[in-house]
C-alpha cells in the first residue's frame, strides 16, 4: 500500500517525542621502560606485555582489575630487548613473550609462578607467533651471540620443551645504522600445520641482501616437525632484498612472501611446499626503504601486494597476483605506508603519503594497468614509522585511516564509508599533541582505537564520533617499535614510548554499559539499524553517547527513550521503548547510515523524562525511510541503560 512519506513519518515520530561501561580508563602506568607489545589472551583475563629490558621483560594484568599481577625476573642481562615488530603471542593458558637473548613461556593458570620455560633463542629475536590449537609457538629467533643461537625454534606449549629447530640464517638486524633496508614487517606465519619463517640471509654489510625461506610441517605422519622447504639452494634461490612480510591464506593452503624486491607463493598440501611463484614485481619497481608497514594482503583466492617506486616523484606500486597467473598492476601518487583488505575480501584499502585508493577485488581486469575504483587525497607529512605502524583498518563498510598532520606533531584521523564500493569521507578528526602510532577496529566492526605516542582514543567507527580519550604522558618525539593498540570486545590496551627508554600503557574498559534487547526490522538499506551506547552511564561523568549504524543513508531521525521495554509494531519496524517516550534532537545518518549523539542531561528540562542515578532508561532509534516500500519509518533495535552516580 502506497501511503505518503513524509507527514505520515513526522507524525508518528513526533507522537513518540514528548518535548524535546563502556569506555572508561581502568589503569594507566607511566615510568616503565618502553613498552612495545601486548596481546589480550582469548578470554579477555589478561593483558600480557612485553617491556624493552632483556632481565624483566615479561609484564601480566589482570583485566578485571587492569592491576599488574605477574612481573617475574627473567634472564640475567642488563640490555635492552631490541627491535621487534611481534613480541607477545597468546592462548588463555599460555603465553610467549620475547626478550633479549631468550623467550619466556608462560603458564597463565599459576599466575603466582607463571615462566614454564626460559629457552635461549637468539641474541634479539625477532618474531613469534602460535597456533591457533593453541599448541606450538614457533619463535624466529635473533642473532648467534654466545649460548643464544640464531635460528628458528619450535616449542611444545602444554610443557614448554623445544620440539623443533632450523639454522636457517640469523637476521643480523642493525636497524638505524649499517646497511639501509626496510624493518620487516611479520618474519613467521602459522596454521596448525604448518609454519613459514622469513630470515637474512646474506651478511648485508658485505652481500646483497635476500630473503630465506624456511616451511615447516608441524605435524607429519610420523616423528616430530620437520622442515619441508628451505630456499637457498641452485634450485630454490632466495628471494631478491631483505624480508618484509609474509601471510597464509585463511584457508591455509598458500603462502606468500614478500621481500624488498620480489614475491614468493608456494601451495601447502599434503605435508609439502611447492612453489607457484617467485621472482620481481612488474617492472621491478624497487626496495621500500621504511616507506611501507603491512606489504602483502592475502584472500584465498589472490595477494595484493604494495611496492615503493624507486624515483623522485612518489608513487606506489599496487600489483595483484592469482593463483591460476592472474597479475595485474598499477600505480598511485605517494610513497606506500599501509594495505588493508575488507574481511569479507572484496576490497582492498591502500595508504600512501598523498591518499587513499580503493580497490575492488572482485572485479579485476583481465589485464593491466590496475587502477583504484577511488583515490582521494589525504596527504601525510611522513611515510615511515613517524606516520603510525599501522595506518589503514577497514570493515566490509567502513574504514578508518592516520596521517601525520604537516606540523610533525599531530594526529589526523579520517573515516570513510565503502558500503558502496566507493571511498565517501565521513568525517577528519584532528588528535593535537601526539604522533599517530596505530588504528585496530573492535571485533564487533563498530569502534575503533587509535594511539598516539601520548593518547589512546576511541571513536564510533561508522560516524567518526568521538567516545573516550585519555593522555598518559604529554607531547613527545617518541614511538614504539611494536603496534601501539590492541582490542577484544570488552577492553582495549594502548601502549606507547614517551622517552628514548620510557614506556606508558593503559588500560581502558569497553564492556557494554548496556543491555541489548528487541530485533529491528530490515530497512530499504537491506540491513537492520542497530543502537548502541558508547561513553559511560554514570550520570555526574556525563559521557553517555549515542549511535546507530545500519539505517539508509541521509535519514532524517531521532533516538527516543523511555522507562518501559515494547516490542510492537511500528511503521515498517518495531517500536522497542515504552511510554512515556521522551525525544532527544532531530539528526540526519550519514553516506553510510550511521549517526552519533553526545547525550547532555544537564540540558534535559522535562521533569519526568531527566535521567537519575539508580533509574533504567530504554532507547532506540526511529528514522524517516524515504525507498520504503511501506510506511516510510522504521527503527532500531533497542537498548537498556541502569545509570550510576
Amino acid at each position: 500500500m502506497s501511503v505518503p512519506r513524509t507527514p505520515t513519518a513526522l507524525a508518528l515520530l513526533a507522537a513518540l517525542a514528548a518535548g524535546a561501561s563502556a569506555q572508561s580508563l581502568q589503569s594507566s602506568f607511566t615510568n616503565l621502560l618502553a613498552i612495545d607489545d601486548v596481546e589480550i589472551t582469548p578470554d579477555q583475563r589478561y593483558a600480557v606485555v612485553r617491556q624493552n629490558r632483556s632481565d624483566g621483560y615479561v609484564r601480566v594484568y589482570d583485566l578485571s582489575t587492569g592491576q599488574l599481577v605477574a612481573s617475574p625476573a627473567v634472564g640475567s642481562f642488563n640490555d635492552t630487548c631490541g627491535e621487534v615488530l611481534d613480541a607477545v603471542a597468546v592462548t588463555n593458558t599460555r603465553a610467549v613473550v620475547l626478550g633479549g637473548r631468550r623467550c619466556a613461556i608462560l603458564d597463565l593458570t599459576n599466575i603466582t609462578n607463571p615462566v614454564l620455560a626460559e629457552p635461549w633463542v637468539g641474541f634479539r629475536p625477532n618474531d613469534v607467533a602460535i597456533t591457533p590449537d593453541g599448541t606450538i609457538a614457533v619463535v624466529r629467533g635473533g642473532n648467534s651471540d654466545g649460548m643464544a643461537v640464531g635460528g628458528t625454534y619450535l616449542f611444545d606449549l602444554a610443557s614448554g620443551a623445544q620440539i623443533g629447530f632450523s639454522a636457517g640464517v640469523a637476521p643480523r638486524y642493525d636497524y638505524g645504522g649499517g646497511p639501509s633496508y626496510s624493518f620487516d614487517t611479520d618474519s613467521v606465519a602459522v596454521t596448525n600445520r604448518y609454519a613459514v619463517c622469513l630470515s637474512l640471509a646474506a651478511d648485508v654489510i658485505t652481500t646483497p641482501a635476500a630473503t630465506r625461506v624456511t616451511i615447516w610441517d608441524l605435524h607429519p605422519i610420523s616423528g616430530p616437525p620437520v622442515v619441508i622447504l628451505e630456499t637457498g639452494t641452485p634450485s630454490r634461490s632466495d628471494l631478491a632484498g631483505a624480508p618484509h612480510d609474509v601471510a597464509i591464506t585463511p584457508d591455509g593452503l598458500h603462502a606468500v612472501v614478500r621481500s624488498e624486491g620480489a614475491l614468493g607463493i608456494w601451495t601447502l598440501t599434503g605435508g609439502t611446499a611447492t612453489r607457484i611463484f617467485a621472482g620481481a614485481l612488474t617492472n621491478d619497481p624497487g626496495p621500500f626503504l621504511d616507506t611501507a608497514m603491512d606489504s602483502v594482503e592475502v584472500t584465498n583466492d589472490l595477494v595484493v601486494t604494495l611496492a615503493n617506486v624507486t624515483g623522485p616523484v612518489p608513487q606506489t606500486q599496487v600489483e595483484v597476483f592469482g593463483w591460476t597467473g592472474a597479475r595485474v598492476s598499477g600505480r598511485i601518487p605517494g610513497r606506500p605506508h599501509d594495505l588493508a583488505i575488507s574481511p569479507d575480501g572484496t576490497r582492498a584499502l591502500v595508504r600512501t603519503g598523498a591518499g587513499v585508493a580503493l580497490y575492488q577485488l572482485t572485479s579485476l581486469p583481465i589485464a593491466g594497468p590496475l587502477n583504484p575504483v577511488d583515490w582521494i587525497a589525504a596527504p601525510s607529512a611522513t611515510n615511515g614509522y613517524q606516520s603510525g605502524l599501522d595506518s589503514v583498518a577497514a570493515s566490509n563498510d567502513s574504514a578508518v585511516t592516520l596521517t601525520q598532520a604537516p606540523n610533525l606533531a599531530d594526529t589526523r584521523v579520517w573515516f570513510w564509508s565503502i558500503a558502496r564500493g566507493q571511498l565517501e569521507p565521513i568525517s577528519s578528526t584532528l588528535i593535537p599533541n601526539t604522533r599517530p602510532t596505530d588504528v585496530v577496529i573492535t571485533p564487533d566492526a563498530r569502534s575503533v582505537v587509535v594511539t598516539g605516542n601520548a593518547t589512546v582514543s576511541i571513536f564510533h567507527l561508522g560516524t567518526g564520533g568521538r567516545a573516550f580519550e585519555h593522555r598518559p604522558v604529554g607531547a613527545n618525539a617518541y614511538y614504539p617499535w611494536c603496534d601501539g593498540a590492541v582490542a577484544s570486545a570488552d577492553h582495549a590496551v594502548g601502549f606507547g614510548q614517551y622517552g628514548p627508554q620510557n614506556g606508558w600503557i593503559s588500560l581502558v574498559n569497553t564492556a557494554p554499559i548496556s543491555t541489548r534487547y528487541c530485533t529491528a526490522n530490515p530497512n530499504s538499506s537491506g540491513r537492520r539499524a542497530s543502537i548502541l551506547a558508547l561513553g559511560n552511564a554514570s550520570v555526574s561523568n556525563n559521557s553517555l553517547k549515542l549511535a546507530v549504524d545500519g539505517a539508509p543513508r541521509n535519514a532524517r531521525g531521532r533516538f527516543v527513550y523511555g522507562p518501559t521495554q515494547a516490542q510492537i509494531p511500528f511503521g515498517d519496524g518495531v517500536q522497542c521503548v515504552g511510554g512515556p517516550v521522551f525525544g532527544l534532537r532531530f539528526l540526519e545518518t550519514n553516506v553510510g547510515g550511521s549517526a552519533f549523539l553526545a547525550v547532555n542531561y544537564a540540558s534535559q528540562t522535562i521533569p519526568a523524562g531527566i535521567v537519575l542515578p539508580g533509574a533504567t532508561w530504554n532507547y532506540q532509534f526511529l528514522f524517516l525511510d524515504q525507498n520504503s516500500p511501506g510506511f516510510g519509518v522504521n527503527s532500531s533495535d533497542g537498548l537498556s541503560i541502569t545509570f550510576a552516580p
